[in-house]
Formats: structure tokens, C-alpha cells, sequence
């Protein structure tokens, strides 16, 4: 899963590219230059701020909160401790959690060596602990954010390490998860889920280019921008997958990483989530991609009021090893009836893409002249 997930693509924000190119002895090699950042931040200092720290203490610093000590005392006794609050240093948490984003890209890095992962994990030693992002598109706005923020100051190495992270999100995947450092190395624990979703997305595509079809495999770009399903609010917008043609979205896929079970009911909250997608992007079509413990299937669930067939599919991990990522392709072509109804989806959906095309150019542009 995890090879398959360093292939997805990722649709990025517009207008967040990467600011800077790299100069010096690393050009070329985005991992070195992003040690070297890293080492000039961390002897320049981490960017920090102050926030405010209330404890219980018996040897007070900072202003005392009588209140609070006061409320204590009445509930639980006579103590002699007072609660005190005062100004804490600590490192920017936004700034980590960018940093944190990018390391365990490094290794994916054209050009990366050993000796360079195993100075970039001394120097991240410097660095408070932090969660990475489950995105690129939250770690670059949130690198943007904290260049604006640094401007102010003179931190010129930590505005760098900010611009080496944009350029390696951008060209980069992440595919979530959390670092964390123990005695003899790094940790990493995977956000499985997340993690099944860029797998679908490869699966897709990959699907699609057999196909022949003319159409695009991405993650979906409202993914964790709390859209709602309704203009005035309702639940949460987010598809995982979404199939684009001609700047069109063609179809809207669900990747649920838990296994599903054909004689039971457990798909009906799904597909009534995967129904709102396809309508609510007005898709040709939907989606819902499951794991199984043996017995593969595709299979026809129904079609929406506006002609949309909704599609289940089941992938099992054996098969997953044995075709990577042909695993969807192959499944689909041992079902030949639902692979032929989503082909004359796909046909009819170019086909009206197109004529919507030639239509908004006749109107906007011809009518107007």
C-alpha cells in the first residue's frame, strides 16, 4: 500500500507554487538542500512564541490566580499550593508540523542518500514534537502562513526551510501518518484510511489508462476544506476520489477501508453518502470501493434520478499483492457487465462534456459579439 500510495496524484490548490530555486552546491538535490536549511534554522534558532502556562504549584512564578486558587481551596481543602500563570517559550507548533510533513518524503527524493536522512534525523531532534499534516495542500498553505508571519522577523533560515518544504510538498506526496523518535530510531504509524485512499486513487487511474478513457484519477481537492453538502450547511462534503475530464468531474469515488459484507446492510450509510456525492457534483457516476477478506465482486447497486449508476466493488488483499496496481483493472475484467455499463458512462459523459464545451463557447463568446 504504501508503494501505491507514493504514485497517487494529488490535486494541489492553485496558486501555491513553490517560491524559489534551489542555488549552491545542492542544486538538483532537494534533500540536501533541505538538510542544509534545516542546520542553518537550527543554529539561526527555531522559530518560537510566547504562550500562557497555568499550573499548580507550591513555589509561584508569574502573576497568581486568586480566583482559581480560591475555587480550589473551597473544593478540595486547605492546600498550599496557588495556581500561577505565566509566559512560556515554545517552538512555533506550525512550523514543526510543516517540518514534521516533509521528512518522511525524503526518502522518496530523487538523488537522496543515506547520510543525508541520518543528518536531517540528528537535526529534527532539535525540533519539539509535532503532528504532520494530512495533506499537502494543509502543510503548503500552512508554510505560506508562517513565511508571512517570519517576514515580520529577521529568522532568514526558517523562511529557506519553509520554501525547500513548499517545493518538496509540491512535487511531493504525503500519505499521513505520525513520526515519532524511540531509542533506536524512528517510528512511523500509518493513518491506514488515508493511506487506502491514495491506493484507490492509483487503482483508478491506473483502471482508466486501460481503458482508454480520456479522464484524470485524483484526490479530491475539497478533502479536509469543511464544505458542506448544502449552501446553508449539512454534513460535510468529502469525497476521496474524484474522475475529472476537461475540467469536468465525471465521477466520485468512496475508498472505505473496512470489510463488507454482501448479505448485510452495513453498505447503506455508505452508499447513501456516495448517492449525495455523485448528485451534489452532478458525476455520471459513483463509487464504493471495499476490502474483502476472500471473494471479490463488482456489482450494479442501482442507478440516480438523473442516470448515474452506483457501483460496488470489493478488492481483496490477496489480490491487491498479486496485481498492485492492476488490482481494479483485472477484478472490472472479470465482470464484464458492469465494466460495460461504466464504459457507457464514460462514453456519455465525454460526450456531454464536450457538448457543453461547444455550448458555453457559442453562448458566451457568439451571442455576445
Amino acid at each position: 500500500m504504501d508503494r501505491l500510495a507514493l504514485l497517487s496524484k494529488e490535486k494541489h490548490l492553485e496558486n501555491l507554487k513553490s517560491e524559489g530555486v534551489p542555488d549552491g552546491s545542492t542544486e538538483g538535490d532537494p534533500a540536501g538542500e533541505f538538510r542544509d536549511a534545516l542546520l542553518d534554522c537550527v543554529y539561526e534558532g527555531i522559530p518560537w512564541q510566547y504562550v500562557r502556562e497555568t499550573h499548580t504549584t507550591s513555589f509561584p512564578r508569574g502573576r497568581i490566580e486568586f480566583g482559581k486558587t480560591v475555587r480550589q481551596i473551597a473544593a478540595r481543602g486547605i492546600r498550599h499550593r496557588v495556581i500561577a500563570t505565566r509566559p512560556v517559550h515554545r517552538q512555533d507548533q506550525q512550523f514543526n508540523r510543516v517540518v514534521q510533513s516533509v521528512i518522511p518524503i525524503l526518502p522518496t527524493l530523487v538523488g537522496v542518500t543515506a547520510r543525508t536522512l541520518r543528518e536531517v534525523h540528528t537535526l529534527s531532534q532539535s525540533l519539539d514534537v509535532a503532528e504532520p499534516f494530512g495533506t499537502s495542500e494543509e502543510a503548503i498553505v500552512a508554510a505560506h502562513d508562517a513565511i508571512q508571519n517570519l517576514a515580520i522577523g529577521s529568522n532568514t533560515a526558517a523562511v529557506r526551510l519553509l520554501k525547500c518544504c513548499i517545493q518538496i510538498l509540491t512535487t511531493g506526496h504525503l500519505f499521513a501518518g505520525w513520526v515519532a523518535h524511540v531509542p533506536n530510531g524512528i517510528a512511523r504509524f500509518r493513518n491506514i484510511e488515508a493511506l487506502w485512499e491514495r491506493c484507490v486513487q492509483v487503482l483508478v487511474d491506473v483502471w482508466l489508462q486501460d481503458s482508454a478513457v480520456q479522464a484524470d484519477a485524483r484526490l479530491h481537492g475539497l478533502r479536509g476544506s469543511e464544505a458542506r453538502l448544502f449552501p446553508d450547511g449539512g454534513p460535510l462534503l468529502d469525497p476521496d476520489v474524484i474522475i475529472e475530464a476537461e475540467g469536468r468531474t465525471i465521477g466520485a469515488i468512496d475508498a472505505k477501508y473496512k470489510l463488507l459484507d454482501p448479505m448485510s446492510s452495513g453498505a447503506s450509510a455508505d452508499l447513501y453518502q456516495l448517492t449525495c456525492y455523485v448528485r451534489s457534483l452532478n458525476a455520471g457516476l459513483g463509487i464504493l470501493v471495499h476490502l474483502t477478506e476472500r471473494n471479490e465482486y463488482a456489482k450494479v447497486v442501482g442507478t440516480t434520478l438523473e442516470g448515474a449508476p452506483i457501483v460496488i466493488v470489493t478488492i481483496s488483499d490477496k489480490l491487491l499483492l498479486q496485481e498492485r496496481a492492476c488490482a481494479l483493472s483485472s477484478l472490472l475484467a472479470r465482470w464484464p457487465l458492469v465494466r460495460e455499463r461504466l464504459d457507457q458512462s464514460f462514453a456519455h459523459c465525454l460526450a456531454e462534456t464536450r457538448r457543453n464545451r461547444v455550448a458555453d463557447l457559442f453562448g458566451n463568446v457568439l451571442l455576445r459579439t
